[in-house]
């Protein structure tokens, strides 16, 4: 049960658990049938053990949220918005298996990364092992008390990326007053970019295509109806997708990025770790990120594909660029509905800012969306989906804004190729012998801090500007959205007849 784990971890102080509800329920294990209170133990032990070292290294995984008492359970958004959903015990049972599948997923790079801190990382193997078997010998045993089910539901909430002390101490509704009229602007500026025809659209360096590696698709659009309709999995009605289908959707929707290229700091590249600091991008290997995700959508859930890229800084325009750093990026999201065709585009940079939003002609944004305190922006609607034309995303020089989406022929000639590669190798990146993730503790990527923090803290976003992981996007200013909102279309939109 990887011992050399337990044993390092024996002279260590275990971390507080967050602050817990009054009062805090009693969390009973059984020892009926083959469980024997000695495993049991032993597993417990195993669980503050690995917590232990994962703390003290500072190898802690944050994109899902964990569950204080509950050490192989964690949770993220799209899951959390369950929590106060009528469930019968199959149903309970269903949502406490999604739970516990994230927490094994995030242990096995915790663990993995752990690795690289001792001379035998062979025996990552058999910690991984016993996490696992641990995990569903303490799943197995738990009772599922009254109690302890009302506790798991009040419990399993995600807070907000806002904090309400900094807002209280940045004045908010003074300070975010002047904000307001910043995005406005911004807004403003963006909508007459828009208006610009494509052809016109200023260039300052070299129009450089990265078209998506061709892979042996068994996939095709046809089948996406078919494949999203059959495999589901009551009662949440998900489409149940092996890895290698997720990656055939991302294939198959993977988009052309035509990026303004002015120098290296325009060219889409790869995450790595060059030094013990802060992680970097080299600019001579193109690869997009991909990760699925799901929302609910006037009581559907319908499927998303998000695409990660990086660029290595995002250049100085000028001594007052508040926005200027090291490591840029974006992530474009595909909304598709039943029948596998794209719904909704939307877009952000890593550090969660400038929302953009390219909806279907026949979803239209709600009064209610309109008078938020920071408005959705709409730039244009998404370009008419044809399954025989590629969707190309145009991308300005140095500040990556996205300026148009429009669509082209399939086969697009004179293009960069990039790679398609799982979102989590960021979370996993060739550091040493071993492996590191790029995101620290605190969500954020090392060394991305802008100078726009030293503004933009009163609006309680954590250090506004920087790159951050997944979960962590806050994708306004006033007032308060999530990019991995689950109900966040919905809240934008008006739900169209045309949709039924």
């Amino acid at each position: 049960m990887g011992l050399w784990l337990l044993w390092l971890c024996s002279c260590a102080q275990m971390p507080p658990f967050p602050p817990l509800p009054n009062p805090l329920p009693q969390v009973h294990y059984s020892a009926a049938q083959s469980l024997q209170p000695e495993s049991l133990k032993a597993c417990q032990l195993y669980f503050k053990s690995m917590d232990e070292a994962i703390d003290k290294y500072q190898v802690r995984d944050v994109q899902y949220q964990r569950i204080a008492a509950f050490p192989f359970l964690r949770i993220n958004r799209f899951w959390a918005s369950y929590r106060n959903s009528p469930m019968d015990a199959v149903a309970f049972n269903r949502w406490l298996d999604q739970l516990q599948q994230l927490d094994q997923d995030a242990r096995a790079l915790e663990l993995q990364n752990l690795a690289v801190f001792f001379d035998t990382p062979d025996s990552i193997e058999e910690s991984l092992t016993a996490m696992r078997d641990c995990s569903k010998l303490l799943r197995q045993a738990l009772t599922l008390t009254p109690e302890i089910v009302n506790y798991l539901r009040k419990s399993s909430g995600i807070p907000a990326n806002y904090s309400r002390g900094l807002r209280i101490l940045g004045m908010y509704p003074i300070s975010g007053w002047f904000v307001k009229q910043g995005v406005k602007r911004y807004h403003q500026e963006t909508r007459l970019s828009y208006q610009q025809p494509l052809d016109s659209l200023p260039t300052t360096g070299i129009l450089m295509r990265y078209a998506a590696e061709k892979i042996n698709l068994d996939l095709r659009h046809n089948d996406v109806k078919l494949m999203l309709s059959t495999q589901h999995e009551e009662p949440f009605n998900l489409p149940q997708l092996t890895a290698e289908q997720w990656q055939q959707l991302a294939a198959l929707y993977a988009p052309v990025f035509e990026v303004d290229t002015s120098g290296a700091f325009d060219k889409i590249g790869t995450p790595q770790w060059q030094n013990e600091k802060n992680p970097s991008i080299d600019p001579n290997t193109p690869v997009v990120f991909a990760y699925p995700s799901f929302t609910r959508f006037y009581g559907k859930v319908l499927v998303q594909l998000n695409y990660a890229l990086w660029f290595s800084e995002r250049p100085s325009r000028g001594a007052l660029d508040i926005e200027a750093g090291q490591i840029d990026g974006l992530i474009f999201r595909i909304t598709l509905d039943e029948n596998g065709i794209p719904l909704m585009y939307d877009a952000i940079h890593q550090c969660g800012c400038f929302h953009l939003l390219f909806p279907q002609g026949d979803l239209r944004i709600s009064e209610k969306a309109q008078q938020l305190a920071e408005p959705p922006l709409i730039p244009q609607t998404m370009p008419l989906w044809d399954k025989n034309k590629q969707l190309v995303i145009r991308i300005e020089s140095g500040r990556h804004f996205i300026q148009r989406l429009y669509t082209e022929d399939a086969l697009i000639s004179n293009s960069l190729t990039y790679r398609v590669l799982d979102y989590n190798q960021l979370r996993k990146l060739p550091y040493k012998n071993g492996t590191r993730s790029m995101f620290g503790v605190d969500a954020l990527v090392a060394g991305t801090q802008r100078p726009e923090r030293f503004i933009f803290w009163t609006m309680g976003v954590k250090s506004p500007g920087s790159m951050r992981q997944q979960g962590h996007h806050a994708v306004t200013l006033r007032g308060q959205r999530h990019f991995d909102d689950p109900y966040l279309l919905q809240e934008l939109f008006e739900y169209s007849p045309a949709l039924q």
